[in-house]
């Protein structure tokens, strides 16, 4: 980006996007180090901040140990939100399976190598649940594991010891590439694939979109274009363009959307609404008053909490309708959380943007009265799939008192 000529602002946080006659026209945010607070003017903005990590408790207790990048919090999501787009597909709980104890991207790799997920008891137990056995869905493996585990079966194992020795080999070393300490804790642990089996659990949640492909974040048309003109959104955190070459197409197409709708604009762009700068400003450093006395920590173990007990792979109505009120509860705090140095303020403010997050998850999952694609929505009062009525979209907005709304988008299928 450099060699093309482009600013890079780096390690600075951006805190909202600028709106000027319901038109973005740039955004707001400071350095992570030196505090220093930056407005930028622009014809338009692109968001793409990656999906929404850290949002449940994690089972080795190591917030940072997630799945994903534990700096993708859902920031780009929030923002889109305040600024008045609408999100989509955020109703959807996304988990995968990991060593246990230890949180790493890739393992579906032993998977796709013939790797074969076993009980406590020493079957292969996945025909059980998708007819494609191991080749099923990364959702149904998920189910899988969680069901043999409520059945008492457990613990699983992931059993590599029948591969050809050079391809797990491999695939060690590739697996090694998605998160670099894999290695370490295989030798720690006195771990041999070729000679013993691993066992495994389920990840922390995070959400994300019901499959591979289709993502779950800030809604978008063919454009890559939200409903706000001017605020273009792609990668994992649009609605459309879950992983890699769905986040490369959807950057090269928002590019040219983006090039295209600047073509047309004032020359400078819309001019910077300064009283809404001021508003950020204000909000942004706020936790540096050290009158405070909340550890954004201890914010963001409550948060993970209520997510985990009320919106995880098992839902109910009941459930849902409870973690909303510990949410109530837990903003009740929000004035308290206390940054000690810029870093906490990018810590304060990610937290801020998950408990958004978390409320339009929570939003969406009441509206949709169904369960979908296994775990990721899986509800106890309505356990059927219900095509008839819900085949489509759920999408969130904020209301006119800034509380999130949702409505069904139906989508037609030949």
């Amino acid at each position: 980006m450099r060699k093309a000529g482009c600013r890079v602002l780096d390690r600075v946080v951006t805190a909202d996007i600028l709106i000027n006659d319901g038109h973005a026209c740039g955004a707001a945010g400071f350095h992570i180090r030196s505090g220093a607070f930056y407005v930028v003017q622009a014809k338009a903005v692109l968001i793409a901040t990656g999906g929404t990590n850290r949002l449940y408790q994690n089972p080795t207790g190591l917030s940072f140990n997630c799945w994903m990048c534990p700096a993708n919090t859902g920031d780009g999501e929030a923002m889109a939100y305040r600024a008045g787009a609408r999100l989509a597909n955020v109703e959807y709980l996304r988990m995968t399976l990991i060593p246990r104890g230890f949180s790493a991207a890739g393992l579906n790799a032993l998977v796709g190598m013939g790797g074969v997920l076993i009980n406590g008891m020493g079957e292969a137990f996945m025909e059980r649940y998708d007819p494609l056995g191991m080749k099923g869905p990364r959702y149904k493996l998920v189910e899988g594991v969680l069901g043999e585990i409520k059945a008492h079966r457990g613990p699983v194992f992931v059993d590599c010891r029948h591969l050809d020795p050079e391809a797990l080999k491999h695939l060690v070393t590739t697996l090694s590439y998605d998160k670099d300490t894999l290695p370490d804790f295989f030798e720690q642990k006195g771990l041999d694939l070729s000679r013993d089996l691993l066992e495994i659990a389920t990840s922390e949640g995070m959400q994300g979109g019901p499959n591979e492909v289709c993502g779950s974040g800030v809604k978008i048309d063919a454009d890559c274009a939200t409903n706000i003109p001017g605020l273009y959104a792609a990668g994992n955190s649009a609605d459309q363009c879950r992983s890699l070459h769905m986040a490369t197409t959807s950057g090269i197409r928002a590019g040219d959307s983006m090039a295209a709708y600047a073509a047309k604009t004032h020359a400078r762009g819309l001019p910077i609404p300064e009283s809404q700068v001021e508003t950020i400003r204000q909000r942004l450093f706020e936790p540096l008053d050290p009158a405070r006395s909340v550890d954004w920590r201890e914010f963001e173990d409550v948060l993970q909490r209520v997510l985990t007990e009320g919106m995880g792979p098992v839902r109910s109505a009941w459930g849902m309708d409870r973690a909303w009120q510990n949410l109530d509860l837990l903003e009740q705090w929000q004035g308290e959380v206390r940054a000690r140095t810029h870093h906490d303020l990018c810590r304060a403010q990610e937290v801020y943007n998950m408990l958004t997050v978390a409320r339009c998850m929570i939003t969406a999952a009441r509206h949709r009265k169904e369960s979908r694609f296994g775990q990721c929505h899986n509800r106890l009062d309505y356990p059927q799939t219900d095509d008839a009525q819900w085949l489509g979209q759920i999408a969130v907005d904020r209301d006119r008192t800034g509380v999130p709304q949702a409505r069904f988008l139906p989508i037609q299928y030949d």
